[in-house]
């Protein structure tokens, strides 16, 4: 009899075990979500976002390691980013990709750009492009910071970003964008500075400015 009882117990230690694992992932993605959620209202309250990070760059396949500094000007699906010798700019109808070193620039449909990545365009409708899953809480020096991973749904460049997100001021620590090639490029915030004033036609990009300029239109 004994034997019995404890052959049932196990049993039933097993279904929770399962059911367990099976409810975990769903409470941290609908914890993501709500967190998520919250992080979208406050980013809703300001008008324009300018940011100041720090770039690193690490390719596995090659053994290729590049820190870059760069700033980022966004407003709604507008946005600026220089990124060392490279700039790409939208005004939310047309996306431009200018090298420096080439003096060409790469003229496309915003939504067919892989280069930039913003707080608007990353967290809108994030639950039908992303899985969200709460990963953790860490600190980040005197700052508690919770962990969260956004997985694609579909087929991307990107299958997956890690953001890290301030809990008290709801400020963006870092983000991390992993190819499927096994690199990793990291967006390390220095400074964030809200409604901050966007200069007179920050988000167009004018040829006529560049002499001997290559384009290449991909519209």
């Amino acid at each position: 009899m004994f034997w019995r009882y404890l052959a049932a117990a196990a049993l039933v230690f097993t279904a929770a075990v399962q059911l367990f694992a099976v409810q975990k992932p769903r409470v941290y993605e609908e914890k993501a979500v709500r967190m998520l959620e919250d992080f979208g209202r406050h980013l809703s309250t300001y008008d324009a976002l300018h940011l100041e990070f720090i770039y690193d760059v690490a390719e596995a396949q090659i053994a290729y390691e590049e820190t870059t500094s760069g700033f980022l000007f966004t407003q709604g699906d507008k946005y600026y980013m220089k990124l060392g010798a490279m700039h790409f700019l939208s005004d939310g109808e047309t996306a431009w990709s200018y090298l420096e070193e080439v003096n060409e620039v790469h003229i496309s449909l915003p939504e067919y750009t892989e280069g930039a990545i913003t707080p608007a365009s990353l967290f809108t409708n994030v639950q039908d492009t992303f899985r969200p899953l709460w990963i953790r809480e860490e600190q980040i020096g005197d700052d508690a910071v919770q962990i969260l991973d956004l997985v694609a749904r579909d087929h991307q460049v990107f299958y997956k970003y890690r953001v890290a997100i301030d809990t008290e001021n709801h400020q963006i620590h870092y983000i991390i964008a992993y190819d499927r090639q096994g690199g990793s490029y990291t967006y390390t915030i220095e400074k964030m500075t809200t409604n901050p004033e966007i200069p007179e036609g920050l988000f167009v990009f004018n040829p006529d400015d560049y002499p001997g300029i290559e384009i290449v239109d991909l519209r």
